[in-house]
């Protein structure tokens, strides 16, 4: 017969020939001739054997891919030479499991297995690639051998979105998850909680170089550069609480090295807009070894006498003060008076005492005119 295609076939004792194709569910032949001659289609002529159910009483070659749900080899031998693919394999022979555990290694094929567990240590030699979404390790200790662990190896080759957060979250129960980020937009690491990751700050011994800084603007970390251009009449602002603000600031200024308190605009090294309370004194140098070109003041009683001693009110204040006036100091003895961008004069109140140490020295002699000699 040729081409035969049928669900049953019973050929009893009789001889069964076939020259095509012999496919059929099950075959029934009291001839063992028939059995032999079904088993060596295949190979003698070019067709195909398909059996559902049964079990073969003998050695079963494949020469090609044997793809099977389950396997059960019993204790014959199992010998492959391509590829086996299966979803489950029993055996009662030791040497059919290693068989199959080595295939992939001893013929360079392929071992499939769908779910499962491995009982004892498993080893990669090679590479080992999981293609699903999720991996878990149910284990207390994780050893990486490598320096450096890389994250998100999926933006290789492309750029990753500015709304980006990738880091490692730290599992707290019923706490909130605790984050080590870092955010695409601002290219800032970031800790904390999900919901109010905070920056973190680092330092740059090279300003000109860029270094993080706080915006009050933008609430976060930017980076910048600095040069003397940059020192410019901008204050710090020194809170006292999260809900507010004092008036008191520290500043540079862009015209020199000046240093402010209570002011945004310094005309000197240190100037305070406001009292200095010290528990000790203020002192400055006085040595001679600095000083050149001294000279005593003349007619330091008569520059005295055109001073006047005020008490006052300052502007914007209601406490009443005493001193004198710059302008009247000024005209006298410049030397002690200073005056700063805005044209606003000061006094240099410690060195008017050399003026009126020569005054007194004056007025002493001639008191001792009017006195008898002793």
């Amino acid at each position: 017969m040729r081409g035969v295609f049928t669900d049953t076939l019973t050929a009893g004792s009789y001889a069964l020939a076939a020259g095509g194709a012999l496919l059929l569910d099950s075959f029934t032949s009291s001839s063992a001739s028939n059995a032999a001659t079904a088993a060596a289609l295949s190979n003698v002529y070019n067709s195909s054997l398909r059996l559902t159910g049964g079990s073969v009483d003998g050695s079963v070659t494949v020469t090609g891919t044997l793809t099977a749900g389950s396997l059960t080899a019993g204790s014959y031998a199992l010998a492959m030479g391509g590829s086996l693919l299966l979803d489950s394999f029993a055996s009662s022979s030791a040497s059919n499991a290693a068989t199959a555990a080595a295939l992939s290694n001893a013929y360079g094929s392929s071992l499939r297995t769908s779910g499962g567990m491995v009982a004892g240590n498993l080893s990669v030699a090679g590479n080992f690639t999981v293609t699903g979404t999720t991996t878990t390790l149910n284990t207390q200790e994780l050893t990486v051998a490598d320096n450096i662990i890389v994250l998100n190896q999926g933006f290789s080759n492309a750029t990753p979105p500015t709304t980006f957060l990738s880091g490692i979250c730290v599992n707290r129960g019923t706490e909130s998850n605790y984050y080590f980020m870092l955010e695409e937009a601002s290219q800032y690491f970031k800790v904390s909680t999900s919901n109010a990751l905070q920056a973190v700050c680092t330092r740059d011994d090279n300003l000109s170089a860029g270094f993080p800084y706080f915006d009050p603007a933008t609430k976060k970390l930017v980076s910048r550069s600095l040069s003397n251009s940059d020192v410019v009449d901008a204050p710090w602002l020194f809170a006292t609480s999260n809900n507010g603000l004092k008036n008191t600031y520290f500043t540079t200024n862009s015209n020199g090295p000046f240093t402010g308190i209570g002011t945004s605009n310094p005309d000197y090294k240190l100037t305070v807009n406001g009292q200095i309370y010290t528990s000790d004194d203020i002192v400055a140098f006085s040595d001679r070894r600095l000083k050149t070109d001294l000279v005593v003041i003349p007619d330091a009683l008569d520059k005295v006498r055109q001073l006047s001693g005020y008490t006052f009110t300052k502007v914007g204040s209601t406490r009443v003060t005493a001193g004198l006036v710059a302008q009247e100091v000024q005209a006298v003895l410049p030397e002690v008076v200073y005056q700063n961008e805005q044209g606003y004069l000061s006094i240099a109140y410690g060195n008017v005492v050399a003026l009126l140490v020569e005054a007194v020295k004056a007025l002493d002699a001639r008191v001792a005119t009017l006195l008898p000699a002793a």
